[in-house]
């Protein structure tokens, strides 16, 4: 069974918004670093088949910049790496 996870970037100002939100999400640990380098770790031990759905990441991407850019790749880079981590940008 997959569990879906869906996360709406609409109202994001920071990248420190999508990590508070992505954190709860998927129940990452208090000693989470809220960096790109914590966030591929903690998505490469995600081991439960797991579906992410993130809505509006363009807009907030644009909004961050070359974060924005980074971000998406380490999503994108988690989930070729880790069989159970499917992400899908609407």
């Amino acid at each position: 069974m997959t569990v879906i996870r869906r996360i709406n970037c609409a109202k994001f100002e920071t990248i420190q918004d999508f990590y508070a939100v992505i954190a709860k999400k998927l129940s990452f640990p208090d000693w989470f670093g809220k960096n790109l380098d914590a966030l591929y770790d903690l998505l490469g031990d995600v081991g439960r088949k797991t579906k992410l759905i993130i809505r509006d990441f363009d807009g907030f991407a644009e909004k961050i910049g070359e974060k924005g850019e980074a971000l998406k790749g380490v999503l994108e880079d988690a989930a070729a790496e880790n069989p159970s981590l499917e992400v899908v940008f609407k």
